[in-house]
């Protein structure tokens, strides 16, 4: 049996426990009205083929733990010692015992991965959870994913593939809305025939809080202003106003931090997405690829370094005042002519710009998440170089497998941060599953029969259909489309 993340101890026993239709959860009642239950239940549904049933026998005071069984059981202690959760499954049911609410989510989502069908006809319907006892807890504790939501995403997709990084046991997803969240500070910051309204992305925001993640709002305070994809040409504001090119520098790429405006708007913004998406303690500042910072005539005689340090610790600082650390790339700290590909740097050192100086003087409450894509086969030495000089790092892959594993291996070993893995434009499931792997349980954990590629879509294609069941083709797998001209 496979259950991904992979638990850190998973010992399977001889026999099953095999039950009805119905099945009872005895759980607190701290717990038993919480939405960590309640998409619990709706998920049971969906992983017994839409026809099992949970029924509640809430009970008013006990520990830390729950089980599910055929009858009103009751609830035994289990001692966890330094794990998250435990799971036991015998001829009583299938007792969790846990830590704390994301410790049970976690415990419920490998719960849900256990569940076979054994008969479906009316009245006769069996299911079952092999014999097992689980430990589990995770190597790395920020385990990051950062999705985008462009302008060909359905909200549909959205909601699936948030219960999927949930699944997978991702502590932390940062949603950045390129011009595809309709927010109050501007009218122009999203497409009017395309973003989606608060009301209709909220919902997917609680049910990530109700699968353990805490959800990190992101918006670019720098580059990538154009809230659009650069290889298509669009510019989510000034298609739509043109009048409002003063907030921009002139190529539209990058804001203008000279302009008073800009930074009222950019406040607004920022306090706008914190109160929208609720408690946490990050968010995302974005600020890479900047190259074209500083082209404009309003920069002429002053030094581009000095502009830049103070706005980006007057905006770590409000934030910090609002109890949100920030989190910003961090290419443009790596000196382009100290490191080589395939690592990626954009910083330089001349006559307007020095990174020496932007590190020594940046504000220590930033977290640099320092993006690299490359196939890079050792410790990732960009980040080892940032930790060095004081900064908390946490280190962002993509889609190079052996650039996630690297990354796995650098964060723990260096005492960083943790892990962001990136999906931008396309989202390949295979590294999303291996990622969540890797930084649950080590790399040395997944076997290499299970990077097949067809293993890994199949095992997403099963949870896909359970975690959002659809009968519509357009809204079924991971793609549109089966065939590409």
């Amino acid at each position: 049996m496979i259950v991904y993340p992979n638990p850190y101890i998973f010992k399977e026993l001889k026999g099953e426990y095999v039950f009805g239709k119905c099945a009872t959860l005895s759980i607190s009642k701290k717990y038993a009205h919480s939405s960590e239950i309640k998409l619990f239940v709706e998920l049971w549904k969906n992983f017994t083929g839409s026809i099992g049933e949970i029924e509640l026998n809430i009970i008013e005071n006990c520990e830390n733990n729950l089980i599910i069984s055929s009858n009103r059981s009751f609830l035994k202690k289990e001692n966890i010692k330094e794990y998250e959760y435990s799971i036991n499954c015998s001829e009583n049911g299938i007792s969790l015992s846990f830590n704390n609410v994301k410790a049970m989510a976690h415990g419920l989502c490998t719960i849900l991965q256990l569940l076979e069908v054994r008969e479906t006809k009316l009245s006769k319907e069996k299911f079952a959870v092999a014999f097992c006892n689980i430990f589990d807890k995770p190597l790395i504790a920020f385990r990051g994913v950062h999705i985008c939501v462009f302008s060909g995403m359905e909200l549909h997709f959205l909601r699936r593939l948030v219960r999927f990084l949930g699944f997978l046991k991702y502590s932390h997803i940062v949603i950045e809305f390129w011009g595809m969240l309709k927010l109050d500070a501007l009218e122009e910051l999203a497409w009017k025939d395309k973003a989606f309204t608060k009301e209709q992305v909220k919902p997917i925001i609680e049910e990530a809080k109700a699968l353990g993640m805490e959800v990190i709002p992101m918006f670019n305070h720098l580059g990538h202003a154009s809230l659009s994809r650069a290889a298509f040409g669009r510019h989510v504001i000034l298609d739509q106003n043109p009048a409002l090119a003063p907030l921009f520098e002139p190529n539209g790429w990058t804001w203008n931090i000279k302009n008073p405006d800009t930074l009222i708007l950019l406040k607004n913004i920022r306090e706008e997405l914190i109160d929208f998406f609720g408690n946490g303690e990050y968010f995302h500042i974005g600020c890479d690829e900047a190259e074209s910072f500083g082209m404009g005539h309003l920069y002429y005689g002053e030094r581009k370094n000095e502009i830049l340090i103070n706005y980006l610790n007057t905006v770590i600082n409000e934030l910090d005042k609002k109890g949100r650390r920030p989190i910003m790339w961090g290419d443009d700290l790596l000196n382009s002519a100290d490191w080589e590909k395939p690592y990626i740097a954009n910083g330089r050192i001349d006559k307007d710009f020095n990174t020496k100086e932007l590190i020594e003087k940046l504000s220590k409450k930033v977290i640099i998440d320092d993006w690299q894509y490359g196939q890079i086969d050792t410790e990732i030495e960009t980040s080892k170089c940032l930790s060095s000089q004081g900064l908390d790092v946490i280190i962002s892959p993509w889609d190079n497998v052996q650039g996630i594993k690297s990354s796995v291996e650098t964060v723990p070993k260096n005492n960083l941060k943790g892990i962001i893995q990136t999906t931008w434009h396309h989202i390949n499931i295979n590294y999303l599953l291996s990622s969540s792997v890797f930084m649950w349980c080590g790399i040395e954990k997944m076997p290499n029969s299970i990077m097949k590629n067809n293993m890994l879509f199949a095992a997403a294609g099963g949870f896909s259909r359970k975690l959002l069941p659809s009968k519509d083709y357009m809204l079924c797998g991971w793609s549109k489309e089966e065939v590409v001209l």
